[in-house]
């Protein structure tokens, strides 16, 4: 069984903790929201620099301008969340497929082109791009709250030596 410790601070102690606690974690969402639109922006374009036919660039224009949004939600002041929507639902039905047809091979497949044409899958796929950099950015702030943490264990330890 884990005891527990129980450390008497100071109420504005507390709450200076609380406020800072607050602030990286609104700045944490933004950033992690600012680095996945990024991400999403490079996927798409590497996505139609590996293939490009003059009338690929209203598709290009597509995929760019309504293919995703940026996310970031703070409901009821707890949980806070930073991020990108990626949706065909604001994209233009210029296609001959079905629109959802079209958004899956694309960005979830990678794939290029239609039945008319030779598919071209681009390895990875939009999607896979993304996830990869959101898996970074995941291990990152673990590192960096692994990091914090043997800070603080740190010095309260060397607080609580030192009386």
């Amino acid at each position: 069984m884990k005891k527990k410790c129980s450390v008497n601070i100071s109420q504005q102690l507390y709450n200076d903790l609380k406020n800072y606690t607050s602030v990286v974690i609104k700045d944490t969402a933004q950033t992690v929201k600012d680095e996945l639109v990024f991400a999403t922006r490079v996927a798409i374009t590497m996505f139609y620099a590996d293939y490009r036919p003059l009338y690929y660039s209203r598709h290009y224009f597509n995929f760019e301008n309504y293919s995703y949004s940026p996310y970031y939600k703070n409901p009821h002041n707890t949980i806070i969340r930073g991020g990108v929507v990626i949706s065909y639902e604001k994209m233009k039905d210029i296609y001959e497929q079905p629109l959802e047809y079209v958004f899956s091979n694309v960005m979830f497949g990678g794939i290029h082109g239609d039945y008319s044409l030779v598919h071209k899958k681009l390895q990875p796929s939009p999607v896979e791009r993304i996830y990869k950099k959101r898996d970074e950015i995941i291990s990152n702030i673990n590192k960096y709250i692994n990091n914090s943490q043997q800070k603080a264990i740190s010095l309260v330890y060397k607080t609580f030596v030192a009386f």
